[in-house]
Protein backbone atom coordinates (compact mmCIF):
# COMPACT_ATOMS: atom_id res chain seq x y z
CA UNK A 1 0.00 0.00 0.00
CA UNK A 2 1.11 3.51 -0.65
CA UNK A 3 1.63 6.00 2.16
CA UNK A 4 -1.39 8.09 1.12
CA UNK A 5 -3.66 5.05 1.17
CA UNK A 6 -2.40 4.03 4.61
CA UNK A 7 -2.97 7.54 5.95
CA UNK A 8 -6.49 7.54 4.54
CA UNK A 9 -7.15 4.11 6.06
CA UNK A 10 -5.92 5.34 9.45
CA UNK A 11 -8.21 8.37 9.26
CA UNK A 12 -11.20 6.23 8.29
CA UNK A 13 -10.56 3.70 11.08
CA UNK A 14 -10.11 6.45 13.66
CA UNK A 15 -13.29 8.18 12.51
CA UNK A 16 -15.31 4.98 12.63
CA UNK A 17 -13.97 4.07 16.08
CA UNK A 18 -14.83 7.54 17.39
CA UNK A 19 -18.32 7.39 15.91
CA UNK A 20 -18.99 3.92 17.35
CA UNK A 21 -17.73 5.02 20.78
CA UNK A 22 -20.05 8.02 20.80
CA UNK A 23 -23.02 5.88 19.76
CA UNK A 24 -22.24 3.32 22.49
CA UNK A 25 -22.01 6.02 25.16
CA UNK A 26 -25.38 7.46 24.18
CA UNK A 27 -26.96 3.99 23.95
CA UNK A 28 -25.82 2.94 27.42
CA UNK A 29 -26.93 6.26 28.93
CA UNK A 30 -30.36 5.82 27.31
CA UNK A 31 -30.58 2.24 28.56
CA UNK A 32 -29.62 3.26 32.10
CA UNK A 33 -32.28 5.99 32.17
CA UNK A 34 -34.90 3.62 30.77
CA UNK A 35 -34.15 1.02 33.46
CA UNK A 36 -34.30 3.70 36.15
CA UNK A 37 -37.68 4.87 34.85
CA UNK A 38 -38.99 1.29 34.95
CA UNK A 39 -37.77 0.92 38.54
CA UNK A 40 -39.50 4.13 39.57
CA UNK A 41 -42.76 3.04 37.92
CA UNK A 42 -42.64 -0.35 39.68
CA UNK A 43 -41.86 1.38 42.97
CA UNK A 44 -44.86 3.67 42.62
CA UNK A 45 -47.13 0.81 41.53
CA UNK A 46 -46.19 -1.11 44.68
CA UNK A 47 -47.38 1.76 46.82
CA UNK A 48 -44.15 3.67 47.33
CA UNK A 49 -44.32 7.35 48.13
CA UNK A 50 -43.16 9.93 45.61
CA UNK A 51 -40.96 11.58 48.24
CA UNK A 52 -38.91 8.36 48.54
CA UNK A 53 -38.00 8.25 44.83
CA UNK A 54 -34.77 10.18 45.39
CA UNK A 55 -33.36 7.11 47.18
CA UNK A 56 -33.69 5.14 43.91
CA UNK A 57 -31.73 7.63 41.83
CA UNK A 58 -28.01 6.84 41.90
CA UNK A 59 -25.47 9.58 42.52
CA UNK A 60 -23.24 10.40 39.54
CA UNK A 61 -19.89 8.63 39.53
CA UNK A 62 -17.45 11.41 38.71
CA UNK A 63 -14.38 9.21 39.26
CA UNK A 64 -15.53 6.83 36.52
CA UNK A 65 -16.39 9.76 34.27
CA UNK A 66 -12.95 11.25 34.90
CA UNK A 67 -11.15 8.05 33.95
CA UNK A 68 -13.33 7.82 30.83
CA UNK A 69 -12.34 11.33 29.74
CA UNK A 70 -8.67 10.66 30.45
CA UNK A 71 -8.72 7.46 28.40
CA UNK A 72 -10.55 9.20 25.54
CA UNK A 73 -8.06 12.07 25.64
CA UNK A 74 -5.07 9.74 25.56
CA UNK A 75 -6.63 7.72 22.74
CA UNK A 76 -7.42 10.83 20.72
CA UNK A 77 -3.94 12.19 21.36
CA UNK A 78 -2.27 8.99 20.18
CA UNK A 79 -4.50 8.78 17.09
CA UNK A 80 -3.82 12.40 16.15
CA UNK A 81 -0.10 12.01 16.84
CA UNK A 82 0.16 8.99 14.58
CA UNK A 83 -1.92 10.60 11.83
CA UNK A 84 -0.88 14.24 11.81
CA UNK A 85 1.96 14.86 14.25
CA UNK A 86 2.69 15.90 17.79
CA UNK A 87 1.17 19.38 17.45
CA UNK A 88 -2.31 18.00 16.70
CA UNK A 89 -1.96 15.43 19.47
CA UNK A 90 -2.29 18.20 22.02
CA UNK A 91 -6.05 18.28 21.32
CA UNK A 92 -6.27 15.09 23.35
CA UNK A 93 -5.06 17.06 26.35
CA UNK A 94 -8.41 18.87 26.49
CA UNK A 95 -10.30 15.66 27.21
CA UNK A 96 -7.58 14.39 29.53
CA UNK A 97 -7.71 17.70 31.41
CA UNK A 98 -11.47 17.41 31.80
CA UNK A 99 -11.04 13.92 33.18
CA UNK A 100 -8.41 15.07 35.63
CA UNK A 101 -10.71 17.92 36.71
CA UNK A 102 -13.56 15.45 37.38
CA UNK A 103 -11.29 13.24 39.48
CA UNK A 104 -9.82 16.15 41.45
CA UNK A 105 -13.26 17.69 42.03
CA UNK A 106 -14.62 14.39 43.34
CA UNK A 107 -11.65 13.84 45.64
CA UNK A 108 -11.84 17.44 46.90
CA UNK A 109 -15.58 17.37 47.62
CA UNK A 110 -15.41 14.04 49.49
CA UNK A 111 -12.68 15.14 51.89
Amino acid sequence: MQIAQMEMLAIVITSIATFVTIILVFYFEYRKKRLLSEQIIKFLEQGGKASEISALIPKPNYIRRGYLFISLGVTLGIALWLNTGIISASWGLILAGLGLAYILAEKHTKS
